[in-house]
């Protein structure tokens, strides 16, 4: 009975917060994302890319605060448009983005950029964006410190980080072209808690290895610190886009995340 009526109260509010008289405020704006067709990408992902940079830009003119939308920001932001971020990012629906942003007007089209030689393609849009209170916590962060930004093959490695705000779990993430994995803490170690305002040294004492294929030249590889408030089980294969998706559907008030990209010499 129980189940049944809270069920009925989980409806009830879905169906009261979508009621037009209950409709969050929203604010129109205009916003333009551009993306640069680099040789990895398609035509149409280089357009979806400008087209989410658009809806970032939007979120941002609404007042929409930046760390809410962590994941997003990483991911768009990054410099040589990591095609394992890319294809990550353009499996996963980000729901809730698009829920907050409803495009009114777009107008996309590709352009000749003399400056680096590429076609860059440009998305403009009008946009309602609901002004919900959807924000993280502002003193809830992650510092990452000691990371070199180029190691070599076989190289071992740590670093520290220091959690502002509470005790909190802690999930260590890789990821590259061809594998992605949960590589800290180890399976017996996933419940301990980390004390907040003390520095941690990652992966405790003993050290990560950079490891890549002799036959490449060199590799990039994405570490990806997720701190959360509750401990939230990882237990998808693991994939850029599960992993994505995993960070992304905890509560943007319940996490936390560093991304720092590495090149393996």
């Amino acid at each position: 009975m129980k189940r049944l009526l809270y069920i009925l109260l989980t409806f009830f509010l879905m169906s009261y917060s979508a009621s037009p008289a209950f409709c969050a405020k929203t604010k129109r704006v205009k916003a333009v994302g551009k993306c640069l067709q680099e040789e990895h990408m398609t035509g149409t992902q280089a357009r979806d890319f400008a087209r989410r940079r658009a809806k970032e830009e939007a979120l941002r003119q609404a007042g929409i605060e930046d760390r809410v939308w962590s994941i997003f920001g990483m991911i768009s932001s990054s410099d040589n448009n990591n095609p394992a971020f890319f294809d990550a990012w353009s499996e996963t629906s980000f729901v809730a983005i698009d829920g907050i942003v409803k495009v009114i007007e777009e107008d996309a089209k590709p352009v000749w950029n003399d400056a680096v030689g590429k076609v860059e393609h440009v998305v403009e849009i009008v946009a309602e964006v609901s002004q919900e209170e959807y924000l993280a916590d502002p003193e809830y962060k992650i510092q990452v410190e000691g990371l070199s930004a180029t190691y070599r093959n076989q190289e071992t490695f740590f670093c520290n980080i220091r959690i502002h705000g509470t005790d909190s779990y802690l999930k260590v993430f890789y990821f590259n072209y061809d594998d992605a994995n949960l590589i800290y803490p180890q399976e017996f170690d996933l419940g301990y808690r980390y004390e907040k305002d003390v520095v941690h040294r990652i992966p405790g004492k003993s050290s990560f290895r950079a490891l890549k294929d002799p036959e490449d030249s060199a590799v990039f590889a994405n570490l990806v610190f997720v701190v959360t408030k509750r401990n939230y089980p990882f237990t998808e294969q693991p994939t850029p886009k599960n992993i994505l998706n995993w960070i992304y559907n905890i509560p943007p008030d319940e996490r936390a995340v560093e991304m720092r990209n590495i090149m393996i010499i």
